[in-house]
């Protein structure tokens, strides 16, 4: 028996998507919305026209497992937030370096548009997975801080020496029944303890002390794996959602691949496994949400393709300017 494909179509005054409610013949692609970064004024880019970016080796890196990127810009508006969330299938938080919080005249804490916007996210993507409607999100070194930092609603970033760092991981006991590591073959986990095959270049983090200190925390992240920076202290550096499938890594599986600027990244085909594992990782977790475009065009509208490239090798080989 054949199963026919009945949409159900989701509109708004400019948004028109469809919920897959069956199996298709038609072709599918998972889709992922990744957030822009602002370029600010320490960025190389700071006195050009462009005013913000996405790091190509997250887009080589999704689409090597069959993903499409799709662009969320950072000062879109809430409701094409909105539009592009009813689209995409899950959404990625990229690494890299912007502002999350300042402080006004008063002394008084606020969020970067930035973060707002990524709060903004967080928030809908809680909505939609309360709602029954399944919806990831993952988050890299910059994306797994602001994971965190929406959990407390509070700056709790602490400082840790892992920039242009190689190291290993070492695993909790529930590492191996994780969602995201269950199904990794032991060989993996083997060279990703001992094989020194992961790259992290971060100088914030969250540490387990820092973890147990929040209910919050507790309450909405299980930390997966661990590891030790210069001076020997430990952050966690995966975690998945006890509650929502969110998922955050200080540590780098697109660069191995994709990234040849720093001499400390691990370029051996163990580590390109490794980043191969959690693309396939992400494709799987995204085919679990019903959201598709109505069709390629709609899909080419909000890609990346219309954007400029830029080739810079450092910090970045190539990135998407807007």
């Amino acid at each position: 028996m054949k199963f026919l494909l009945v949409p159900v179509f989701i509109a708004t005054a400019s948004c028109l998507s469809f919920i897959n409610e069956g199996n298709s013949e038609s072709s599918y692609f998972p889709t992922i919305g990744i957030l822009s970064t602002p370029i600010e004024r320490k960025d190389v880019l700071a006195n050009s026209s462009y005013t913000m970016y996405f790091p190509g080796s997250y887009v080589d890196h999704i689409e090597s497992a069959g993903i499409r990127p799709v662009s969320i810009l950072y000062n879109s508006t809430y409701e094409e937030i909105d539009c592009i969330m009813s689209k995409v299938n899950g959404i990625l938080f990229t690494g890299g370096r912007s502002l999350l919080v300042y402080y006004d005249d008063a002394g008084v804490m606020k969020y970067s548009k930035f973060m707002r916007k990524v709060m903004y996210i967080i928030q809908k993507a809680i909505e939609k997975n309360d709602n029954g409607i399944y919806f990831p999100i993952f988050g890299t070194c910059l994306g797994f801080e602001v994971l965190f930092i929406n959990t407390v609603n509070e700056y709790i970033l602490e400082s840790f020496n892992s920039t242009r760092y190689r190291t290993n991981l070492f695993f909790s006991e529930k590492a191996t029944t994780s969602k995201i590591l269950k199904n990794a073959p032991p060989e993996l986990l083997n060279f990703m303890s001992m094989g020194n095959i992961t790259f992290e270049n971060h100088n914030k983090g969250i540490s387990p002390t820092t973890y147990l200190k929040y209910p919050q925390l507790q309450e909405m992240f299980e930390p997966i794996a661990y590891s030790k920076d210069r001076q020997g202290l430990t952050n966690i550096v995966l975690a998945e959602g006890k509650k929502y499938p969110f998922y955050g890594f200080m540590f780098h599986p697109e660069k191995s691949a994709y990234e040849f600027f720093f001499s400390t990244i691990n370029h051996d085909i163990r580590a390109i496994e490794m980043g191969h594992y959690f693309a396939r990782f992400f494709a799987e977790e995204l085919s679990k949400n019903p959201n598709r475009f109505l069709n390629d065009d709609d899909y080419i509208n909000h890609s990346l393709q219309s954007y400029d490239v830029m080739y810079l090798h450092n910090p970045y080989e190539e990135i998407y300017l807007i």
